[in-house]
């Protein structure tokens, strides 16, 4: 998205793009599903003893752990330890605050953020997320046991074309993977759940539809993609 000329857009679009297509996600959809399974399993733990459910930071653990499984082939642990790790997801949502309210006003990013003292005492609030991302991908390239994930779809790329795709491309992937994907599927699914308590008679439609397709064996103890793309209100949710 930063890249301004077209013809290098097409060419790093091209080199990642593999990474991003439906077969490879669908090949990491068990361990994505584990990953659903171990949120099941905390959130029964805090409902058996009381607890209040904090959604958005439920959801926000889950997303950045399915991302790491999708790009690393290894969850980071938010959902196992139940928080946020290394500050990621708390400078996370600071950056996205910033970034609504400098991108209207450059001259203030220059004295902030943008200031080159800033960047090099480390006081960047992406700087936790890129401290994040760069040891998921120093271990991942240690690991020559992982699976085939978007890391090895690119590295593949670029050892089958190292004059056309340069090793920092491949970073700079993760790291959008990390930062903008995390986020997307947080914020998807805390405004699905957050909709449908809105709106009772849709949710009642949604558990209706559901449960009738649980009742004809239609649907996996997780529900696979394939699964949900045949449960049409849901989809219509979802979208």
């Amino acid at each position: 998205m930063s890249e301004l000329d077209p013809k290098e857009h097409v060419r790093k679009n091209k080199n990642i793009a593999s990474g991003y297509a439906l077969s490879t996600l669908l090949k990491a959809e068990p361990y994505i599903d584990a990953t659903i399974e171990l949120l099941e399993a905390q959130l029964d733990r805090l409902s058996a003893a009381g607890n209040e459910v904090h959604f958005d930071h439920w959801f926000n653990y889950t997303a950045f752990d399915i991302v790491g499984e999708i790009t690393f082939s290894k969850r980071f642990g938010f959902v196992e330890q139940g928080r946020d790790i290394g500050g990621s997801i708390a400078n996370s949502r600071w950056l996205t605050l910033y970034i609504a309210l400098t991108g209207h006003m450059r001259w203030v990013h220059r004295l902030l953020i943008g200031n080159p003292i800033v960047s090099a005492l480390n006081l960047q609030p992406a700087n936790h997320l890129f401290d994040t991302c760069l040891a998921a991908v120093d271990d991942r390239m240690k690991n020559g046991k992982a699976r085939r994930d978007m890391m090895e779809q690119w590295m593949e790329m670029r050892r089958t074309h190292p004059d056309r795709m340069e090793e920092r491309e491949i970073l700079a992937a993760a790291i959008s993977n990390l930062g903008a994907g995390a986020d997307t599927i947080s914020t998807t699914l805390q405004a699905n759940l957050y909709y449908l308590l809105r709106h009772p008679n849709h949710l009642v439609r949604l558990r209706e539809e559901l449960d009738t397709a649980q009742a004809c064996g239609e649907l996996s103890y997780i529900v696979s993609h394939a699964e949900a793309q045949r449960l049409l209100f849901l989809q219509a949710c979802v979208r």
